[in-house]
């Protein structure tokens, strides 16, 4: 999913199998990406308990549906917390 105000690339992707990758690599144009990276990376691991490699700064982890899917309300959940802490800029 993409919010360009957000972040230059997408900050979710869900393959048409159902997998979904976060791509962390890529979400790091400036600070205030850098910042939302690091947000959405540390409420990835401790609300959805998903293992995020140590170098995540430079990965494209991805996770397959069976893991996600059964906790698509709390995945959804950390969107919507990302996108109240880091509000769009024309939404003021």
């Amino acid at each position: 999913m993409k919010w360009s105000n957000l972040a230059t690339n997408s900050i979710f992707t869900v393959y048409s199998n159902g997998d979904v990758c976060i791509p962390f690599g890529s979400i790091n144009k400036n600070g205030r990406e850098e910042e939302i990276r690091d947000y959405l990376k540390e409420r990835i691991e401790e609300e959805l308990g998903f293992s995020i490699p140590e170098n995540y700064k430079r990965k494209y982890p991805i996770y397959k549906a069976s893991e996600w899917e059964p906790k698509i309300s709390v995945f959804f959940s950390v969107i919507e917390g990302l996108l109240q802490k880091y509000p769009l800029e024309n939404s003021a």
